[in-house]
């Protein structure tokens, strides 16, 4: 584990993490935090960037790369971190445990007050 990742999960943060171990956005629905998957215009929230779960073509958001959050068969999916402990995973498979679907992950966000 990186040492930005213990330190997110020290400082009790909100956030998704690839199973290649790349941070892969804040969980938060401020859309102008530069982290935040909700911001269109960042790393993490534009449909257009390779570390963006929303970019269809990314190894994060494509729906048949291994780390997607949109591949319904991957066993690899970001992992959720909710204020600084491994909550589930973000994937649209439906057989992992503790799974929220990437499409309702702002509701989500919203119900656990991010």
């Amino acid at each position: 584990m990186t040492t930005d990742i213990a330190n997110r999960i020290r400082n009790r943060e909100s956030f998704l993490l690839a199973a290649d171990g790349n941070f892969v956005g804040k969980l938060t629905t401020n859309i102008y935090d530069v982290e935040s998957i909700c911001n269109q215009y960042g790393v993490y929230g534009s449909r257009y960037s390779a570390r963006s779960i929303w970019n269809q073509y990314s190894q994060y958001g494509s729906q048949y790369a291994l780390y997607s959050a949109y591949n319904q068969y991957t066993m690899s999916p970001p992992v959720i971190y909710l204020k600084g402990v491994k909550y589930g995973y973000l994937t649209k498979n439906t057989y992992k445990l503790n799974h929220v679907d990437p499409d309702y992950i702002v509701n989500w966000m919203r119900q656990n007050n991010l």
